[in-house]
């Protein structure tokens, strides 16, 4: 009897009984939050608040000193909406803006004893410019919180008027999308639709059924001479770093537009992907980075790179080309080594 995918035969072999399986080649399809974007950051968070406010009744002398105690589990994180990048990037690149808050006490202490402890919300606003195409949700995840410190603000007369108090929060913000993903290829599932009865003029599903990832297309590398010219015929290289072993994933030949395109990888993947070619006679070995400044001074995120355009500006006094780099539609401040 054939046996087929995933079960098991039994062969003997010198009087022992063997067990043989043939290769599985069953496919699952599971249900996961796939992470378009994600990153993690350290705000500030405030509160002031007047002493007599926060002490009811109670006569703070000069000379008093604040504490500062955070209270466990307090720290929250809530999404409070986006507002579009300005200038626009990459489609539905957006500024993410959530509210950050944790509680603590604050005891006043006159002569080491505690006269009154209020307990105070300190918060702060923050945004970060992060991915969120249609059908994804922002996550906001506490970290850590605290390191906190109070200053008691004195009037003229020197007497405390008002409790001032300062703190740090980490969290961490994700942009995610139930996805149902194919194992072990691990791509999208393909879902076919049930038996049914269509209806005329109206659309099923009304949307794609997952969010689109961040490259819109497929991730380019551009090459051009100067004054623009593109440069035909390189063959260009991304190296991706897999267990701590570089190893040459991709190769493509720049077409008549310059253009070297890359349909497999989805992406150039920062700290991880190297892009390497070489141009008269130089070897250009590029390592992509997790962020850059521009040449105006303002900071990108590139983890995921979808173009990178090198444009020779110059030759140096031994022939070679100096290159800047253009990553996401935005130019590198510094140049490519033209050594």
């Amino acid at each position: 009897m054939p046996i087929t995918p995933g079960e098991c035969g039994f062969t003997v072999v010198a009087g022992v009984t063997i067990p043989t399986c043939p290769p599985f080649t069953a496919k699952d399809c599971i249900l996961v939050n796939k992470v378009y974007d994600q990153c993690f950051t350290e705000e500030l968070v405030t509160s002031q608040i007047p002493v007599s406010s926060a002490c009811p009744g109670v006569t703070i002398p000069a000379g008093a000193t604040v504490a500062c105690i955070p209270i466990p589990g307090s720290a929250t994180c809530t999404f409070a909406g986006t507002v579009a990048v300005t200038p626009p990037l990459t489609p539905y690149f957006e500024e993410v803006l959530v509210i950050n808050s944790f509680d603590i006490s604050a005891p006043i202490l006159v002569a080491g004893v505690t006269v009154c402890a209020p307990t105070l919300t300190l918060t702060g606003a923050a945004r970060a410019d992060l991915w969120v195409p249609p059908g994804t949700t922002v996550n906001c995840d506490i970290l850590a919180f605290g390191d906190c410190t109070c200053t008691l603000l004195a009037s003229p007369t020197g007497l405390p008027v008002v409790i001032a108090c300062t703190g740090k929060i980490c969290k961490e913000l994700q942009i995610t999308a139930p996805v149902k993903l194919l194992v072990p290829t691990y791509g999208f599932c393909e879902v076919p639709a049930c038996t049914f009865l269509a209806q005329p003029g109206f659309v099923c599903p009304p949307m794609p059924l997952f969010p689109p990832d961040l490259c819109q297309g497929t991730p380019t590398v551009v090459l051009l001479g100067l004054e623009g010219a593109p440069i035909s015929g390189v063959v260009v290289t991304v190296v991706r770093t897999i267990l701590g072993v570089p190893t040459a994933i991709a190769n493509a030949t720049t077409s008549l537009t310059g253009t070297a395109t890359f349909p497999t990888i989805g992406g150039l993947e920062g700290a991880i992907d190297v892009v390497t070619f070489t141009y008269l006679g130089k070897l250009v070995s590029f390592p992509i980075p997790i962020e850059f400044v521009d040449v105006v001074g303002v900071a990108h995120d590139s983890a995921t790179t979808c173009s990178l355009i090198f444009t020779q500006t110059g030759t140096t006094t031994t022939g070679l080309p100096i290159l800047t780099v253009t990553i996401n539609g935005f130019v590198e401040a510094g140049t490519v080594d033209p050594r």
